[in-house]
């Protein structure tokens, strides 16, 4: 327990401090001129670990954010963590940090039978099935329908034209973003289906909403890992595709790729 002196102590030290700089410093263990425009967003380690082995020797790790240059380009990589409430957080601290654009970069599962195991998809849109971007959203929304949010479409074409340079197997899609990640039900697949989702994660419905609401261009590249109802079901097989890692990487090197177009948007 910090004692009433040391209280004091830090309420002085934070007079000189605005709330957002507080509220970085809190969240991202550093101060806002310590991220860069363009920031990445992987949720797993292996993805960040990625990201932070091409930076090479401009590597510098300030708190909770990693900052180096990819193919030339100076970038900040935050590993997100998983789930839409720690995505909007980071999200409301990149804003008060002044970042300008935004790429989520990770797994994602399949829900249709275009997309395969190993193929790369860049989300257009996103369907918002989770519980944050509710709170963000007018009241004026119909009641129990989820939102959906539109990604940048400069940074989508960017990332879909460096795929196709690069020879990926990369599909535009609609994706639906979740809470439960176990209660992936038949019902829920089926409607998530219905409403034209090819795909689902956790995150990229809360990047989207709040990166339109915050004036942030907000896009996303995500490697297949997973598909129900087929030998590598998440829940029902502990299979996993020939493809994941390389798919992952494949992923990365579209980033790396389109980094240089998107520093010019």
């Amino acid at each position: 327990m910090l004692n009433k002196a040391k209280i004091d102590l830090l309420n002085f030290g934070l007079k000189f401090v605005s709330v957002d700089d507080k509220l970085v410093r809190l969240f991202l263990e550093t101060v806002p001129k310590d991220l860069h425009e363009i920031v990445i967003l992987p949720v797993s380690k292996t993805t960040m670990k990625e990201f932070v082995t091409r930076m090479g020797k401009s590597h510098q790790q300030h708190g909770l954010v990693h900052n180096g240059l990819i193919n030339g380009v100076p970038v900040s990589t935050i590993r997100c963590q998983m789930g839409a409430p720690y995505a909007a957080i980071v999200m409301e601290c990149l804003k008060r940090a002044g970042v300008k654009k935004v790429i989520r970069c990770d797994y994602a599962g399949s829900l249709s039978d275009r997309v395969n195991l190993g193929d790369l998809i860049v989300p257009e849109q996103a369907i918002g099935a989770e519980g944050t971007t509710p709170n963000y959203i007018t009241p004026s929304e119909p009641a129990g329908k989820p939102s959906t949010f539109n990604g940048s479409q400069a940074i989508t074409t960017d990332l879909l034209t460096s795929a196709k340079e690069l020879g990926c197997t990369c599909h535009k899609v609609k994706i639906v973003s979740t809470d439960a990640l176990f209660r992936e039900t038949t019902d829920k697949i089926a409607a998530w289906q219905t409403a034209g989702a090819d795909a689902v994660d956790m995150e990229t419905s809360a990047l989207y909403c709040l990166g339109d609401l915050f004036s942030i261009l907000t896009g996303a590249i995500l490697a297949i890992s997973d598909k129900p109802g087929s030998e590598y079901d998440l829940f029902h097989s502990n299979k996993i595709h020939e493809n994941l890692v390389s798919s992952l990487k494949s992923a990365i090197d579209v980033v790396a790729k389109a980094l240089p177009k998107i520093k010019n948007l």
